[in-house]
């Protein structure tokens, strides 16, 4: 994981920067996650990846700001694919509900990448759980994570 969301991230985005540099044109869409904003005592590596990411995008997104070449984090939560299976995590309340399908997450970000956003969150579950977990204290949002991800 940690690879995969910040040695590979890193790497790809080192070796396409240059080329976007050079015709002052480009758009990088990162992966991030509603994780990318929450601790999560579950997951916590993959929580602390996502933000790494968030972090690496917001800072590129600082760096190429007055250019041609566009910086975007997509910061989805619970989203039909593998992924929950694979991480055993399907049957949590987290996969239960608000659950969005890729082509639904695809068509809200795609428009706003191209727009040059510096960050998506698609649907309003996922902007109210980003929200409240910068009010909230950490205590409180440990506690609803692990309830959120404790498999039923």
């Amino acid at each position: 994981m940690i690879d995969l969301h910040i040695r590979f991230v890193t790497q790809l985005t080192k070796r396409i920067l240059p080329i976007m540099e050079k015709n002052n044109y480009g758009h990088i869409l990162n992966i991030g996650s509603t994780g990318s904003f929450i601790p999560s005592p579950s997951a916590a590596v993959y929580s602390a990846t996502k933000a790494y990411i968030m972090s690496f995008s917001n800072a590129l997104y600082g760096e190429y700001e007055n250019t041609e070449i566009k910086i975007t984090l997509l910061c989805p939560g619970a989203t039909e694919t593998e992924f929950a299976r694979k991480a055993n995590i399907e049957h949590t309340l987290l996969f239960k509900f608000a659950v969005m399908k890729p082509d639904k997450v695809v068509k809200i970000a795609y428009p706003k990448m191209i727009e040059g956003k510096r960050l998506i969150i698609p649907g309003l579950y996922n902007k109210l759980l980003v929200f409240f977990s910068k009010i909230m204290p950490i205590k409180i949002t440990n506690k609803l994570t692990l309830i959120m991800m404790n498999n039923h």
